[in-house]
């Protein structure tokens, strides 16, 4: 592995670190358990790693896990799953700004950038994201009140 993979995968296992201690506090303060156990993940550029996965549960009942899926992501430098039995959610981890699109134009025999198009709206600051609608462009900074959500969508759980 290169230098430069060798630092996006410890970037990105650190950025999973951080997001999985998040969703332990907020998990916990509900009153949630939270364990985790280790996965293999294999991606071309990067090779074979461990990393922890998170499996939530309540008095004994699974609720639901967050997978990290891998570092290697078209769009995105990362992307986490949220898994219940009813469904599904991909958390990606974006830039400032978000992935984009360059229009480019010759210009005196030179190409030139002349336009960026980005693919979602509200990417406002690096950090993990839920893309809402890719049809209309809206993506939502992840946070507490978002992962209860789509807790709640993934697992039909709800806990006041």
């Amino acid at each position: 592995m290169n230098e430069t993979n060798e630092h996006l995968l410890k970037e990105y296992l650190q950025n999973v670190s951080v997001l999985f201690a998040n969703i332990e506090n907020w998990s916990v303060k509900r009153g949630l358990e939270v364990n985790t156990t280790t996965l293999e993940i294999n991606e071309e550029e990067y090779g074979t790693y461990k990393i922890e996965k998170l499996i939530l549960t309540d008095a004994g009942h699974s609720i639901a896990e967050i997978i990290p899926i891998g570092c290697s992501i078209v769009g995105s430098y990362g992307r986490v799953d949220l898994v219940g039995l009813m469904n599904r959610e991909v958390i990606s981890y974006l830039k400032k700004g978000g992935p984009y699109i360059t229009q480019s134009e010759l210009i005196d025999g030179v190409m030139k950038e002349v336009h960026k198009k980005y693919f979602y709206r509200d990417i406002n600051d690096t950090g993990w994201y839920w893309i809402e609608s890719t049809r209309l462009g809206r993506a939502k900074k992840f946070d507490e009140a978002l992962f209860f959500d789509l807790l709640a969508s993934v697992s039909d759980y709800e806990r006041a």
